[in-house]
């Protein structure tokens, strides 16, 4: 109609309005109508409601919403790419490879091997999500075929292209945050070497069968892998990584590289681990010194060389405590004496370093339980020094105690030593 023409016409310079156009003429055709009808008729589909939407935005400020609007449809495009991929590798996530002839390999692993170009020119560009999508789309190409098993040769070049666009594919989800996405990859790379490392229900392929012996290992892949759990907050997986790496490196001409890799990243890993439990460890002292068993009281008066109050009614033979509110320095120092053995017990260390376990080391859920535990292996140490075996009774006594050692430099130093000691095994990290 003319309406449209006179709409249309003079926007169709720019390419969002030709783009528009296209693809109202496809769905057109699709219908079995014609353009104009499709467009300006009853019902209109979204394409062309979207096409008028743009003809209005235009005429108000041509240069910067055409900018826009087309940012707006290349996001689009890009979001509707990313859901079929991720459809497709849905789709083909638990699937063999099949055999292909040696032209349609040929075909697969010329386009493996451009995706893997794109991506790379995108990637040193900063375009990370153009990268992303480009290695994803090398990777649904790729992964899908395998020669014959005879064809070793042309079986490991698809290896080679098909590990190396899953570790640039691995590298540009973590720059993006996705590293759920990145340790997939990465574990699919290291399985093209024969998985070996990763565990019986770790992934996968059929390309790598019978090289887990070889003992040669994909490192790259490893490391990306390091990096993946590092960013889901796997530490301990993360370390074992590295770990993996420097024993396989014993074997390797670049060996002394490789383990002063890792011992860097181990150093980056556990600083970053010591800043981001800093805050988190903090709170537990808080909530385990100073909050759960903690009450702020004014002690009374300690009569002079008896170690107990004008309130106490003990005996003069009972051990040197004030019942429920003051130690003297000499009772303070048994009762930690006490505490770093209860805490240093063998079956009270296993029960806190399964815990660390049971909750993946997540500091706050980890303080919520050993609370609870501690205070079982302090009830008889509690009842010993004659403080109520109960909550009010651990708040006393470490009341008690935090009068002694906020003025004295040996007593602060072993009751660090004890609170060292609730936290389980160094190696867990739990305190640090």
């Amino acid at each position: 109609s003319m309406e449209l023409k006179r709409l249309v016409t003079p926007l169709l310079h720019y390419r969002v309005i030709e783009g528009l156009l296209l693809t109202a003429l496809e769905e057109a055709n699709e219908l079995g109508l014609p353009l104009s009808e499709f467009i300006e008729g009853p019902g209109r589909s979204g394409v062309a409601l979207e096409l008028w939407a743009a003809c209005e935005r235009l005429k108000e400020d041509p240069g910067r919403q055409a900018q826009l609007l087309q940012e707006e449809l290349d996001g689009r495009m890009r979001e509707a790419q990313s859901l079929a991929l991720k459809e497709q590798e849905l789709q083909l996530k638990d699937q063999p490879r099949g055999i292909i002839d040696m032209e349609g390999l040929r075909v697969a692993m010329e386009y493996g091997q451009k995706c893997r170009k794109d991506g790379l020119v995108e990637y040193h560009r900063g375009n990370f999500d153009e990268a992303l999508h480009s290695w994803r789309q090398g990777d649904v190409a790729l992964r899908r075929f395998r020669a014959p098993f005879r064809c070793e040769v042309e079986n490991g070049m698809l290896r080679e292209l098909h590990s190396s666009l899953l570790r640039n594919l691995s590298q540009a989800a973590l720059r993006v945050g996705h590293p759920t996405e990145a340790l997939d990859a990465a574990e699919r790379a290291i399985a093209l070497r024969g998985g070996r490392g990763l565990g019986r229900d770790a992934s996968w392929d059929v390309l790598g069968v019978g090289l887990e012996a070889a003992g040669e290992i994909d490192v790259k892949a490893w490391f990306r892998r390091h990096l993946a759990l590092e960013a889901l907050g796997d530490v301990q997986e993360a370390a074992k990584c590295l770990q993996y790496i420097e024993e396989a490196a014993t074997s390797r001409a670049d060996g002394d590289r490789l383990r002063q890799d890792c011992q860097r990243c181990r150093s980056k890993l556990r600083q970053r681990q010591q800043r981001g439990n800093e805050e988190e460890r903090r709170m537990l002292q808080r909530s385990l010194q100073g909050g759960v068993f903690s009450e702020k009281r004014v002690a009374p008066v300690v009569k002079a060389g008896t170690g107990l109050t004008s309130q106490d009614t003990q005996p003069a033979e009972a051990p040197t405590f004030v019942q429920g509110k003051a130690l003297t320095r000499d009772g303070a120092a048994d009762v930690l004496e006490d505490l770093l053995v209860a805490y240093s017990d063998a079956d009270f260390l296993q029960r806190v370093d399964k815990l660390s376990r049971d909750v993946a080391f997540d500091a706050l859920e980890f303080a919520k339980h050993l609370a609870r535990l501690s205070f079982e292996a302090q009830q008889p140490i509690l009842k010993k020094w004659g403080f109520e075996a109960s909550i009010t009774g651990a708040q006393e006594m470490k009341q008690a105690l935090k009068e002694q050692t906020q003025r004295d430099t040996e007593l602060e130093e072993l009751s660090n030593k004890v609170s060292r000691a609730l936290y389980g095994s160094p190696d867990l990290m739990m305190y640090e």
